[in-house]
């Protein structure tokens, strides 16, 4: 097939329209590729962000985590905060909720945070799973050490129980913490 052409201005302009759309679409692809290895490494094999993605998340939000503490130490009275819901029920102003479900976006936790005990306060990063036979991994506030402690959390180490939560110190007061039930 010849294609013949009425002017050279019209060849330069179908030609450049063209290569324009093929450069375009080689970035596209080359961004959502970037965007899935990116994705995945943040990811271990259960679903759960990594321990690294976890330690360096803390350690640029330091402030704001801090100020989560903070936050739920004065409240005292919710047992738990969750994004869409708490426990018991009113027990902080709507305003005070969209100020942790604000920060909870800024610092990807999906599920929320619950009191465990005098100054003990676990933030569950994200679940998977069902209500049983699921697992959750997320951050534990705590000034004194719980056991058992693990070298990583990005596995289920082999030695932990159904339903028992095993910890990584990453800080002063500040550890990981991955649970699971099967």
């Amino acid at each position: 097939m010849k294609i013949t052409w009425k002017n050279k201005s019209e060849q330069v302009l179908i030609i450049s329209v063209v290569t324009l759309f093929y450069f375009a679409s080689v970035i596209l692809i080359s961004i959502s590729t970037i965007d899935v290895v990116c994705t995945n490494r943040m990811m271990d094999d259960n679903g759960h962000y990594t321990d690294r993605f976890l330690i360096s998340n803390l350690i640029k939000n330091r402030e704001k985590f801090e100020t989560l503490i903070r936050m739920f130490q004065e409240d005292k009275s919710p047992t738990l905060i969750h994004s869409s819901w708490m426990m018991p029920e009113g027990a902080i102003s709507n305003s005070r909720w969209a100020e942790y479900k604000k920060i909870f976006e800024e610092l990807k936790i999906d599920v929320g945070m619950s009191s465990r005990g005098p100054g003990e306060i676990k933030i569950v990063v994200n679940a998977r799973g069902f209500v049983i036979a699921g697992s959750s991994k997320g951050y534990f506030y705590k000034p004194k050490t719980p056991t058992p402690l693990f070298k990583s959390l990005d596995e289920t180490p082999p030695e932990l129980m159904s339903l028992e939560e095993g910890f990584l110190k990453i800080g002063e007061n500040w550890y990981l913490y991955h649970e699971f039930d099967d």
